[in-house]
C-alpha cells in the first residue's frame, strides 16, 4: 500500500509540474474556444477548420500564447460529458460533439438546424428531467 501511494505521489508531481507549465496558455486557448463558440456553430466542419485556423494565425500574429495543437472541444467541454451526451443520444462525431459543447456553453438559445432530427433527440433527453415543453412550428 506505501509502495502504491508513493507511486501516485510521483503522478501528481509531474502532473503539477505539467499544468503549471500549461498554464501560460490557458488565456489563448480560452479565446480560441471562445470564438470558436461565438462565430462558427453554424457552419460546416471544413469551414470550422478555416476559421479556427484563422483564430490561431491571428492570435499568433498578436504573440498571444496558445499550446501546441489549441482545441476549442477540449476547453468546452470533457470526456466525461461527452460520453454522457453519448449516453443521451448525441452522435459521438467530432462535430456533434462540438455542437453539444457550444450548445451546454452558450447562455443564450441555439439555433438548431436537424434534419436528421438528432439533436433534437438529444436536447429532450438531456432535458427531460428539467421539465422541457417542446413547440412545434
Amino acid at each position: 500500500l506505501v509502495n502504491a501511494l508513493s507511486a501516485n505521489g510521483v503522478i501528481w508531481a509531474e502532473t503539477v509540474e505539467r499544468a503549471g507549465e500549461e498554464l501560460i496558455y490557458i488565456p489563448g486557448d480560452t479565446l480560441v474556444a471562445c470564438s470558436f463558440a461565438s462565430y462558427v456553430g453554424v457552419f460546416p466542419r471544413q469551414y470550422r477548420e478555416e476559421c479556427l485556423s484563422g483564430f490561431v494565425k491571428f492570435l499568433n500574429d498578436k504573440q498571444v500564447p496558445l499550446g501546441p495543437r489549441p482545441d476549442p472541444l477540449s476547453v468546452l467541454a470533457t470526456d466525461a460529458a461527452m460520453a454522457a451526451w453519448a449516453g443521451q443520444g448525441l452522435p459521438s462525431d467530432r462535430v456533434s460533439c462540438e455542437n453539444g459543447s457550444i450548445m451546454t456553453n452558450s447562455q443564450r438559445w441555439c439555433l438548431i438546424i436537424d434534419p436528421q432530427l438528432q439533436g433534437i433527440v438529444w436536447i429532450k433527453n438531456k432535458e427531460a428531467d428539467n421539465g422541457l415543453q417542446i413547440t412545434r412550428m
